[in-house]
C-alpha cells in the first residue's frame, strides 16, 4: 500500500495542495517521508517521539510557512490537542480501528480559525487490512448512532465516506 499512497501524494503535490497525512505504522510514515524528501517538499513530522516543545515549533512552522506543504502525522500521537488550519485537506494513508480517534484526527484541520471547508479522504486498498477495518469502523459508527452516543447521522457519513474513500489497489 505504501507505493500506492506515495503515488497519490505525488498527485496532490502536483496540484499544489497543502495537506495533512495521517499514518498509523512507522513503515507508512517513512514511506511518505522518503517521497517528500525525494520530491524536495517542505514537511513536518509528528509522532510519539517528538517532545512537546519541538511539537509546538513544528506546528507553528506548518501554520505559517507556505513552503511547508505537508504534515505527516501519527494517528495516535497527533489526533488530538493540535490545530492545523493552514490545511483544508486531511488524508488518511491508513485506517485505525477506533472511529473516535479518526474523527478527532479529522478535526485537526476543522477548528476555530479555519476559513474554508475541510475535505477528509481515506485511502483504501483491496487485499489489505482495510478490507476488515473499513466495514468494522462503519458498523461501530452505526451502533453509536443507534445508541444515541453520536451526533453523526450515519447515513450521511456513510455516503460521504464512501465518496471520499479511494481505492488504491
Amino acid at each position: 500500500k505504501v507505493k500506492a499512497v506515495q503515488q497519490y501524494i505525488k498527485e496532490l503535490l502536483a496540484a499544489g495542495k497543502k495537506f495533512l497525512v495521517f499514518c498509523h505504522h512507522q513503515v507508512m510514515m517513512k514511506g511518505v517521508e522518503s517521497l517528500l524528501e525525494k520530491e524536495g517538499v517542505g514537511y513536518i513530522k509528528i509522532d510519539g517521539s517528538v517532545a512537546s516543545q519541538a511539537r509546538k515549533e513544528l506546528l507553528d512552522k506548518f501554520q505559517t510557512q507556505d513552503r511547508v506543504r505537508v504534515a505527516v502525522l501519527s494517528i495516535t500521537a497527533a489526533s488530538c490537542g493540535i490545530t492545523l488550519t493552514a490545511a483544508n485537506l486531511v488524508v488518511f494513508a491508513e485506517l485505525f480501528w477506533n472511529p473516535g480517534t479518526l474523527r478527532q484526527a479529522e478535526d485537526r484541520a476543522h477548528r476555530i480559525g479555519q476559513t474554508g471547508s475541510v475535505v477528509c479522504q481515506y485511502l483504501l486498498a483491496r487485499g489489505t487490512a482495510d478490507d476488515i477495518l473499513w466495514p468494522m469502523i462503519q458498523k461501530k459508527l452505526e451502533v453509536l448512532q443507534r445508541a444515541g452516543l453520536s451526533e453523526d447521522n450515519f447515513q450521511d457519513m456513510e455516503e460521504s465516506y464512501t465518496k471520499e474513500a479511494r481505492t488504491l489497489l
